[in-house]
């Protein structure tokens, strides 16, 4: 019995630990899109994330396969990426998230930009919803052939709400019609809420209990 509670104890300990680490909960890929107007599904977490894109041209999406003798103009090594156009600074990349049960969001993702498309993008988020009051966390260079990274561990309202949603809005376009963003590889990570790893923890807690009393 002395070895089950010490084992018990241990067990709870790890899973403890683990819900102090940022894990992935969501990752866009792109990579099994293949053409332009196709439904865009999240390689990890589809059941919590969904993208949609806005542009008041109502222009699609384009996937953009490896890339090209421009960088500039095309997506990248690792696969496809998603691209769109008319960037007049009302146009935006948007994922929603239903972050229940966890919370200290952090969001990166690969990204490029043509010459004439947006040399800024602003981080917006709402936590009521796609209808809801969104606010700027934060405006960047537009990423050129490059990764860049949010933390938004500091906005206590993303946390374990299921009316998460985030929005890239390409802003300070020369040329609003031609000039194109792109991103490729969203990753959404985020660190379990304490609760929700110790109900797993103590779940097998009770299976060890169980095994030792049938053996």
């Amino acid at each position: 019995m002395k070895k089950l509670l010490i084992a018990s104890a241990v067990t709870v300990m790890l899973f403890a630990a683990q819900a102090k680490a940022q894990t992935g909960i969501v990752f866009y890929s792109f990579n099994d899109q293949s053409s332009t107007g196709a439904l865009i599904t999240a390689a990890v977490g589809s059941s919590i994330s969904q993208f949609s894109n806005f542009n008041t041209a109502g222009s699609p999406l384009t996937i953009l396969s490896s890339v090209s003798s421009n960088p500039n103009n095309h997506g990248f090594s690792a696969g496809n990426s998603v691209s769109q156009n008319n960037w007049d600074g009302s146009a935006y990349f948007q994922f929603t998230l239903d972050s229940t049960g966890y919370s200290d969001i952090i969001l990166s993702w690969a990204g490029n930009v043509s010459g004439t498309g947006p040399q800024n993008t602003t981080l917006r988020y709402s936590s009521t919803g796609v209808g809801g009051i969104f606010t700027d966390f934060a405006t960047f260079a537009t990423p050129k052939n490059s990764a860049v990274t949010q933390n938004l561990s500091s906005v206590s309202a993303l946390n374990n709400n299921p009316n998460v949603v985030f929005r890239l809005v390409g802003v300070d376009a020369s040329n609003t019609a031609a000039g194109t963003m792109k991103i490729d590889n969203f990753n959404i990570d985020a660190i379990p809420e304490p609760s929700t790893m110790l109900l797993v923890g103590a779940g097998l807690v009770g299976l060890l209990a169980l095994r030792r009393r049938r053996s």
